[in-house]
């Protein structure tokens, strides 16, 4: 990467969390980073997947899926 290059800066955030959002924001911009918002998958709302260990949580899947989404996005871009 070049000196000047920049780094893309996802933030997963839950829709209902509008509050989480606005603390990030105002931490992100003060250190001068801009990012890209990702609605966050909701655990509490998806159905468990048949393939889903015992030991995972639906938040701890959605929380998965979440970061898988940003995965796919940065291999697209």
């Amino acid at each position: 990467m070049g000196q000047n290059a920049q780094l893309n800066t996802f933030l997963i955030n839950l829709d209902r969390s509008p509050e989480r959002l606005q603390y990030m924001d105002e931490l992100l911009k003060r250190r001068g980073l801009s990012y890209s918002r990702v609605s966050a998958v909701d655990g509490t709302v998806i159905d468990r997947p048949a393939c889903a260990s015992a030991s995972l949580t639906m938040p701890k899947i959605g929380c998965f899926l979440s970061h898988r989404s940003i995965w796919e996005l940065m291999v697209s871009e």
